[in-house]
Formats: C-alpha cells, structure tokens, sequence
C-alpha cells in the first residue's frame, strides 16, 4: 500500500500537476481555499512521509528496528 500511496502523491503532484484537481474541485464554483497548502502536501510532504513509512515497515519486517505504530 505504501508502494501505491506513494505513487498516486507522485503521479498526482508531478504528472498530471495539482492544478488538475484544483480546478475539478472548483467547476461547479466551488472555492479551494487550501490550494498552495495542498500543491506542497501533495508533492512534498506526502511523498516523504509515505516513503518514510514504507522504510520504517522494511526495517521491521528485517528485524532492523523501525517506528512502532
């Protein structure tokens, strides 16, 4: 899950650009107030800290310490 989590940030914030779904949000005229907010989470944030997951769930499962969710 992870794996996809990570991708979907990924594809959304870096192919298909944030932009996309800002407007999808706003065509019914809809105000997003959060653009910039979400721009960073979606390319920034979220990618780092899924990864960071995914890392931490690796070093688990190989005995090698890890976060304990």
């Amino acid at each position: 899950m992870p794996i996809t989590a990570a991708a979907t940030c990924i594809f959304i914030g870096w192919i298909l650009k944030p932009k996309a779904i800002i407007d999808e949000v706003e065509v019914e005229g809809n105000k997003f107030k959060a653009k910039a907010l979400y721009t960073v989470m979606v390319k920034y944030f979220a990618p780092a800290l899924v990864i960071a997951i995914l890392v931490s769930e690796i070093c688990r499962a190989l005995g090698l310490g890890g976060w304990k969710i």
